[in-house]
């Protein structure tokens, strides 16, 4: 993704030595968001990891982009002041790069997957289109459903609502 600018968040977070505030579940998911949406995904994940974070820690934090912050996670750290002032002025300044000077998301921000999803819903729109995609994590859900109402073959015409579930038995049902 050359046209994405770097470093990426992540980066950043490792630069501040906060990095270790996420654990190597969340960094995985993280690399698997960037595996199947693009940067813009992965980017959009971890602002809304930080602003959960934020606000459990009752951070004064008003969030530059509409979370649907996933507050599950069994532990949230508690943070220092350094630390909450530095993942805010993080968060706020990525959050910034994936939606200001641009109209739609650029297209090159986006995964292989992405595109041909994008490209499959175009072939089918009508006035009357309806579909529901299954992913297999919270994060994608949430990330496509913000990646398809801001992209730019798909802004105008496409809204998206996220509806997750847990399967406690760990069976594919």
């Amino acid at each position: 993704y050359p046209s994405y600018p770097t470093p990426h968040l992540l980066d950043y977070l490792r630069i501040f030595n906060i990095a270790e505030l996420l654990n190597s579940k969340i960094q995985a998911r993280y690399y698997h968001t960037l595996q199947e949406l693009g940067p813009a995904g992965a980017e959009y994940f971890l602002i809304q990891l930080i602003q959960g974070m934020l606000a459990y820690n009752n951070t004064e934090f008003t969030p530059p982009i509409t979370p649907q912050c996933n507050a599950s996670e069994k532990t949230v750290p508690v943070l220092t002041q350094s630390q909450a002032s530095q993942l805010r002025s993080l968060a706020g300044a990525f959050a910034h790069t994936l939606m200001s000077n641009h109209k739609a998301l650029p297209s090159s921000w986006l995964s292989p997957k992405v595109h041909a999803l994008i490209g499959m819903l175009c072939e089918h729109r009508s006035s009357d289109f309806h579909g529901i995609i299954f992913v297999e994590q919270r994060q994608l859900a949430t990330g496509l459903a913000w990646i398809l109402g801001n992209a730019e073959k798909t802004k105008d015409w496409i809204r998206c609502a996220v509806l997750t579930g847990r399967n406690t038995t760990g069976e594919i049902a």
